[in-house]
């Protein structure tokens, strides 16, 4: 368990009809409380996200060019309330959100009916 780390995710998107997703999950204390970095193929977006007591909250997104079949790298830096979050070495989003400041876990995830091949996972503990 960390607050603070560098994570990062090697995926690669198939299939889907509602989404070709793949994220990082950190601070992940429960089901109901954690942060996402998520990029979706379909959306054509990478987003932040925050669950808090159960309820989806999208802190930021962007449009990022995603191919389905093609192999890319997700990467979320987590200091204390910053995030900066990348997409195959570019850096799209850098915010502030003190939401979740416990520390936590780390995971994969994805959503809906993606069909997504993942790869390493590397996490980097700053605490």
């Amino acid at each position: 368990m960390a607050k603070n780390a560098v994570v990062e995710l090697a995926f690669v998107p198939h299939d889907g009809g509602t989404a070709r997703a793949a994220g990082i999950v950190l601070r992940f204390v429960d089901p109901q409380d954690f942060y996402v970095a998520e990029a979706d193929a379909i959306a054509g977006s990478v987003r932040l996200l925050r669950v808090v007591n159960g309820e989806r909250r999208l802190i930021a997104d962007r449009a990022a060019r995603l191919i389905a079949g093609k192999a890319h790298t997700l990467k979320i830096a987590a200091v204390d309330e910053n995030f900066s979050v990348s997409l195959d070495g570019e850096t799209l989003l850098e915010v502030h959100d003190a939401a979740l400041a416990a520390a936590g876990r780390f995971g994969v995830a994805s959503r809906a009916d993606s069909q997504t091949r993942f790869g390493d996972l590397f996490i980097t503990v700053l605490d």
